[in-house]
């Protein structure tokens, strides 16, 4: 599997440093922005490679956003969930939304995923791949695909939401997911489909969101 190793320190080291860049002006908008974030690190896979790399990836980036002001949604220090299955992570991401619908309309949520990751087809979504992820069970359900994962965290009402995904993308034999404007986004107006990538989506003057892949 093809890990794009040195692209990866880069995003990484630069996603670091842009959370450490100005913890003043973060802790100036803490005591009206509340901050959550979920870290989802993967790596002793069932059906898959297992990956040596993703629970330091998680720890380092659970630090970075614990030092700016980001808490777990249960309280305390942002920690990492590792290792977890199908439905573990439709769990931890469903509570993920709960906090952040009940933080209120000024939170700013962020999930980090590290992990095996596969191309729904050439040109379509992308998933994230749970630790007892199998290529048939990936093709019978898309909660955890890039698009359903967005559109749920950004139906909590939350002002700002930051989606990394920090994963291979290897195309796996699947039907290929048509877009549909259930996936796409409104920018003004224009319409933007659901792509592979990193891309900014602006909802309205006063909320942002961002997507990672």
């Amino acid at each position: 599997m093809l890990r794009l190793v040195p692209l990866l320190a880069l995003a990484l080291a630069s996603f670091g440093a842009w959370l450490m860049s100005a913890p003043d002006a973060f802790g100036q908008s803490q005591a009206r922005e509340p901050r959550l974030a979920l870290v989802i690190a993967n790596g002793n896979y069932r059906g898959f490679d297992r990956l040596q790399a993703t629970f330091g990836d998680g720890e380092r980036i659970a630090a970075a956003l614990s030092g700016t002001g980001f808490v777990d949604p249960g309280g305390g220090a942002v920690r990492t969930r590792r290792d977890l299955s199908a439905a573990e992570m439709e769990a931890e991401i469903a509570a993920f939304r709960a906090a952040l619908a009940a933080a209120g309309p000024q939170a700013f949520g962020v999930l980090y995923f590290s992990g095996h990751g596969v191309a729904l087809g050439n040109g379509g979504d992308v998933q994230m791949v749970p630790v007892d992820g199998s290529p048939v069970g990936l093709a019978a359900g898309g909660s955890l695909s890039r698009s359903a994962v967005t559109r749920n965290l950004m139906g909590s009402g939350a002002r700002t939401v930051l989606v990394v995904l920090d994963m291979c993308r290897n195309t796996i034999s699947l039907p290929v997911q048509p877009v549909t404007t259930g996936d796409a986004v409104t920018v003004g107006d224009t319409l933007v489909p659901g792509s592979k990538g990193l891309r900014r989506v602006i909802r309205s003057a006063e909320r942002s969101h961002v997507e990672g892949g």
